[in-house]
C-alpha cells in the first residue's frame, strides 16, 4: 500500500528455494505515482534445488 509520501519503487518477487536460499527477481524495475501497467510471469520450470526459471514481461507507462 502506498502513502502520500510515495515517490518511486520497484516490484520484486522474492521466494525461497528448497535449501532455504532467498532469490529475488525484478518484475518491474521502476515505477512511480501516476504510472500504470501490468506484469506477466510465466514459470517455465523448477530446478531440482527449487530455483524457478521464468519469463517476465512488464509494461508500464505514465
Amino acid at each position: 500500500m502506498s502513502t502520500e509520501n510515495f515517490d518511486g519503487a520497484a516490484l520484486l518477487l522474492k521466494y525461497k528455494d528448497h535449501n532455504g536460499k532467498t532469490h529475488t527477481e525484478y518484475i518491474i524495475g521502476y515505477f512511480e505515482k501516476g504510472y500504470s501497467g501490468e506484469a506477466s510471469i510465466t514459470i517455465k520450470s523448477v530446478r531440482p534445488n527449487g530455483k524457478l526459471e521464468m519469463d517476465i514481461h512488464e509494461n508500464t507507462s505514465l
